[in-house]
């Protein structure tokens, strides 16, 4: 299960946590939230824009003993920002029977055409407007791929063997 939303889960620190209200009153903040997507191993990922950052996060299972009832969330930018780029999803089966999700992130094709050129000078003016300055990594990078390990549970192992052919690893 791969659930895409605007906002990432946790988009606020407490206490000033953003509301997660249902219809149902299932949850009413963050931890909530996770609490009750904890009760699926099947959730993979939690793909997620707003803030408009690379960034991916372990959403770890509260029982060691039960690591496949965690999560990863994905944060992607907007090509509006600088640099433009967005992000492609592979999931594949491992030969241990565990998924990976493999994130790359995508530069646009910017040629030397002129609304090329605008588009660029748009994202860059955005982020110095909104102050949105790239935070470079320990590789001087703004930008990332990566690829995210997720446990099975026995069933879904057992389910997803005979499935396409591995992904070596």
């Amino acid at each position: 299960m791969i659930i895409a939303a605007h906002v990432p889960i946790h988009v606020v620190k407490p206490p000033d946590s953003f509301s997660w209200i249902s219809v149902s009153g299932c949850y009413d903040n963050e931890d909530s939230l996770v609490n009750q997507l904890q009760k699926f191993p099947n959730l993979i990922l939690w793909v997620s824009g707003h803030r408009h950052l690379n960034n991916v996060t372990a959403i770890p299972s509260k029982n060691p003993e039960k690591p496949e009832y965690g999560f990863w969330e994905v944060e992607t930018k907007s090509t509006r920002e600088f640099p433009e780029q967005f992000r492609t999803f592979d999931i594949v089966r491992n030969q241990d029977n565990t998924i990976s999700i493999i994130t790359t992130n995508v530069d646009v094709d910017m040629t030397n055409h002129p609304l090329a050129a605008i588009g660029r000078k748009y994202a860059i003016a955005s982020n110095q407007i909104y102050g949105m300055a790239p935070v470079p990594l320990e590789t001087g990078s703004v930008s990332y791929n990566a690829e995210m390990i997720k446990m099975l549970t026995p069933i879904m192992k057992e389910k997803i063997k005979n499935c396409g052919k591995p992904f070596k690893k």
